[in-house]
């Protein structure tokens, strides 16, 4: 498996209402020692030239970095597994894409008819959220918590209880699509005389 790390410098960040422009470029220097002791040596000499530029939305990320901040940067080939699943579909072949089975466009329609509702326990820093399907169904639970309260920001909370509610119900839905269409197929297969 083919993996490259190259060490990439903040030179510039774009700030937005809701979101954060970071621009990355490879390290470099004007002078390096000549023993080749400086890490950024190293990495100047194999990837010499690079630019990265990232928007970030996520609330707990905006306002971390700084210009001049050097961070590692790994490729690593993804992993099929972890592709997301209607990548996944695309590739089935026609003969599959007939049979009977839960698409993700049914996923997608379900999960965007979700309504979700979001608690905060009073003195605390835990924020609590559910996810419910439009007959009041509880299709996934979320949660987030800051280990120190001075950290704590009530906004992201939520946004992260939020988030993690809404992936729960994803793969919950998944499942219990699965099992609607499996019981669908269970009861067609029974013929009259094997209900007399």
């Amino acid at each position: 498996m083919k993996k490259m790390r190259a060490k990439l410098v903040v030179n510039h960040i774009a700030p937005g209402a809701t979101s954060e422009r970071l621009s990355f470029n490879a390290v470099a220097a004007s002078a390096y020692p000549s023993d080749g002791s400086d890490e950024d040596n190293t990495y100047a000499k194999w990837s010499p030239s690079a630019e990265l530029g990232i928007t970030i939305t996520n609330p707990a990320l905006i306002g971390q970095f700084a210009v001049g901040e050097k961070y590692y940067v790994d490729f690593t080939p993804a992993d099929k597994a972890m592709m997301p699943i209607q990548m996944l579909d695309d590739d089935l072949p026609e003969t599959s894409k007939a049979a009977p089975r839960v698409t993700p466009d049914q996923i997608d329609q379900l999960h965007c008819s979700l309504r979700v509702l979001v608690h905060n326990f009073r003195g605390t820093t835990c924020t609590v959220a559910i996810a419910l399907l439009p007959d009041g169904f509880v299709a996934g639970v979320g949660h987030s918590a800051c280990i120190s309260a001075a950290n704590f920001d009530a906004d992201v909370g939520e946004q992260i209880a939020k988030r993690n509610a809404l992936n729960a119900a994803r793969e919950k839905l998944w499942e219990l699509e699965g099992y609607a269409l499996r019981e669908r197929l269970a009861s067609a297969a029974v013929s009259p005389a094997e209900t007399d």
